[in-house]
């Protein structure tokens, strides 16, 4: 009996040693688990920072990319300085587009720098002339024109003359002064301007000239009006518009002066 109770301890004993060794072994697997998880958090970030440094990488790669192809073809592209004489070549050639060059009746014109050049040669002097004005003749074809105003293409001066107290008179000017160096340069005529009357201290000192008043001396009056066209008054040549609309009439009357149209 008292050998079976020394057996009895010992395997309490021995069970309770066991179940200690188990205990043990059971409290230990957390703390293993736990140095595992650790390693693999600490791969996976260095993973994740790596693919994120190769992300940006190959951003800042293809921004350069298209940074070097936007600045190269604003300098391959950037326009090359060409003269007037070296559109008038490419014009002739046909290598111009519609807006930027035609040819008219035989006359090279080309678009630069907001205006129309065309060459023409001036019979009187036998020498060609470069002209500069603001509408090409396709643009002012559509202008009616009642009477004969070639009869004052023959004339050696003229008068040009507008209303000073009109709305437009930047526009009237602008008219004017186009119209006032082509009938200088080109047609050797001689321009003296004037005012249809003396409101003004500028036109007290200019002559007094209208279509009513004076019948006998070449007269053209750039006159504000809704409609745009060119009319023969005698010896005076109305030409009617408001703002650009002037100048396209004025170019009109310049471009049939010079048989061009």
């Amino acid at each position: 009996m008292k050998k079976t109770g020394k057996n009895n301890k010992g395997s309490k004993a021995g069970s309770q040693m066991s179940q200690g060794k188990n205990a043990g072994s059971g409290a230990g697997s957390p703390e293993i688990s736990g140095k595992n998880s650790g390693k693999n958090k600490s791969a996976d970030g260095r993973e994740d920072k790596k693919t994120e440094v190769n992300f940006i990488l190959l951003t800042l790669f293809v921004l350069g990319i298209f940074a070097v192809i936007f600045f190269g073809i604003k300098v391959l592209d950037k326009p090359k300085i060409v003269t007037i004489d070296e559109l008038h070549t490419q014009n002739i050639k046909g290598e111009l587009d519609p807006d930027q060059g035609y040819m008219y009746k035989g006359f090279s014109f080309v678009y630069a720098n907001g205006m129309w050049f065309t060459k023409a040669v001036n019979s009187n002097e036998n020498r060609m002339y470069s002209l500069q004005l603001h509408y090409g003749p396709r643009q002012a074809e559509n202008i009616t024109v009642d009477g004969d105003i070639n009869q004052f293409a023959a004339f050696n001066g003229t008068y040009i003359t507008f209303d000073p107290v009109g709305a437009d008179l930047s526009h009237v000017g602008m008219a004017a002064g186009e119209l006032s160096i082509a009938s200088s340069t080109f047609f050797n005529k001689l321009v003296v301007a004037a005012c249809t009357k003396n409101e003004t201290e500028v036109c007290s000192k200019r002559e007094i000239v209208n279509c009513e008043n004076n019948n006998q001396n070449p007269i053209i009056y750039m006159e504000e009006a809704t409609l745009t066209k060119i009319v023969q008054d005698g010896n005076c040549i109305r030409i009617q518009g408001n703002g650009f609309e002037l100048a396209r009439a004025v170019d009109k009357l310049i471009y049939t002066w010079m048989g061009i149209m």
